[in-house]
């Protein structure tokens, strides 16, 4: 472990009290001058330690992840912490070209340029956390949009974990809680140019934890919501293992498809009207159900019935 992750620890372990330089110096077996540089690197990479002359060193902020203390076992997660990236996914992208294991897993505080579906952007302040999976999925091609269905799961099993209250699924990868969008998700895939066979998928979360600074952008800010109102201890790291768990769990009885019955038990708009959005026009329909392709079937003003594609179009509430 690297001296300043240790530093990490013990004062993250301080639980908000000071320890002094030479007291982490004795700890952690090295030079006070060792310890001042450490702490520096630390707050270069964006942790809030506050330095208060005859009194120490303190982490001021109440919810830091640190990846070391989520419990996730070593063995089977590569776990990745990014303070800031671009994307989580396209983090784990690079790595899966480079013959990363599957159980690799990207953490970000901030993404610059997060992505949602059809190429939009997805807004990732500092306020939430960003989680991609890489995969290596023994499974055809044409199962591959499930991995989004299983994420949408561990993702909701997630929010009311922390929560306590009970989330709800919008088709296809959207979870809302209170009547707002909390969490998005996409999943990625590369195909093998020989096989046909999947190389690699890509599951990547982003939570709304708290309310950003400023708000949310006036695009999205009357559908985004947020967990919390104010930091919760701990918070970050019970959220990553918490998915993590989940997320695997589902995958590792991916066959089963059991967890489909509670994707559409959670789903939000399975007997509603809601707004089909296709290229060219707009129209009302009623939601049947959700079918085991996680094709949305709706009836139409006219009578007539459709099976809707995440991928051809979107749904409006």
């Amino acid at each position: 472990m690297k001296l300043k992750d240790e530093i990490l620890n013990y004062l993250y372990s301080a639980q908000g009290g000071f320890l002094s330089g030479e007291q982490l110096a004795a700890m952690c077996g090295v030079s006070r001058n060792a310890v001042w540089k450490a702490v520096n690197a630390l707050k270069d990479a964006g942790f809030a330690v506050d330095a208060v002359t005859n009194k120490g060193y303190r982490l001021s902020a109440e919810d830091v992840f640190i990846p070391s203390l989520t419990g996730l076992d070593a063995s089977q997660y590569d776990v990745l912490f990014y303070r800031k990236t671009d994307s989580t996914n396209t983090r784990l992208k690079a790595l899966a070209e480079e013959g990363a294991r599957e159980g690799t897993v990207a953490v970000a505080l901030e993404q610059t340029a997060g992505r949602g579906r059809k190429g939009r952007n997805f807004c990732s302040p500092d306020s939430g956390i960003y989680i991609s999976f890489l995969l290596r999925p023994a499974f055809g091609a044409e199962e591959v949009s499930l991995l989004t269905v299983a994420a949408a799961v561990a993702a909701a099993r997630t929010v009311d974990f922390v929560t306590g209250k009970n989330s709800g699924i919008k088709w296809v990868n959207d979870i809302y809680t209170g009547g707002r969008k909390v969490c998005g998700i996409l999943s990625e895939a590369a195909l093998s140019v020989e096989s046909r066979n999947v190389d690699y998928a890509i599951v990547g979360t982003g939570i709304n934890l708290y309310k950003p600074q400023g708000g949310f952008p006036d695009e999205i800010k009357n559908v985004a919501g947020w967990l919390f109102d104010k930091p919760v201890k701990n918070l970050k790291n019970i959220v990553v293992k918490k998915l993590t768990d989940e997320f695997f769990g589902i995958y590792r009885n991916f066959a089963d498809k059991s967890f489909f019955d509670e994707y559409r038990a959670k789903s939000i708009i399975t007997g509603k009207t809601v707004s089909v959005v296709k290229s060219d026009r707009t129209l009302p329909a009623y939601v049947l159900r959700i079918d085991d392709a996680c094709r949305l079937e709706v009836k139409y003003e006219n009578g007539e019935t459709e099976l809707l594609s995440s991928g051809e179009i979107s749904v409006k509430l």
